[in-house]
């Protein structure tokens, strides 16, 4: 159901609490159209030693690019995303994917498998978000595409998107991420 207090949990479906942080934080607030492309690039451009990014949809190859430039520098670069959105993986994400292995980049997708019997532990992965340096979350509602992100501002969705520098919170995605990406998770499958 929908109350958290009373949720039941499928198998291998996680358990995390709410959680209430105070405290100071860094918050930086952007929009699409207008500005959530060049803050994200921004922010993947700075980094220097690690980006992890889980996303629904990954089709722009502007925000592709920022994440061969930081593998380029030798950074770790990991990306996890649904193996099966709606409509289907798209095939210019399947390159994306290839040209991110073929980068030094882990891809992992969360993807399940009548014939062997593997069920997805969520119907979707409808995550965006991205882990910076272990110091920064960028947190949005559109997926990297050209509209969720785009280039050229004059077009795209109407969407948000935060980076917020704060330890615990950071922990607390983070631990998100390695539950989501464990490979120990049957579902997911590591692109070769």
């Amino acid at each position: 159901g929908s109350d958290p207090v009373h949720r039941c949990f499928m198998a291998g479906q996680s358990d995390f609490h709410p959680q209430r942080r105070s405290g100071m934080a860094e918050v930086i607030a952007t929009s699409a159209p207008d500005n959530n492309f060049k803050s994200l690039v921004r922010r993947f451009d700075q980094a220097r030693r690690e980006i992890l990014v889980s996303i629904y949809h990954f089709t722009s190859g502007d925000i592709a690019d920022a994440l061969v430039r930081a593998a380029g520098r030798g950074l770790v670069v990991r990306v996890y995303a649904e193996g099966s959105p709606v409509g289907g993986l798209p095939s210019k994400s399947l390159r994306m994917f290839r040209r991110f292995i073929r980068a030094g980049i882990s891809v992992k997708i969360l993807r399940g498998d009548k014939k062997t019997k593997v069920l997805k532990r969520f119907r979707y992965d409808h995550s965006k978000y991205a882990i910076i340096d272990r110091e920064w979350v960028v947190i949005g509602s559109e997926n990297y595409g050209s509209t969720g992100h785009p280039s050229d501002n004059r077009y795209g969705n109407r969407g948000w998107e935060v980076q917020i520098k704060q330890p615990e919170l950071v922990a607390d995605l983070l631990a998100v991420w390695n539950w989501d990406t464990a490979r120990t998770n049957p579902d997911v499958e590591v692109g070769d």
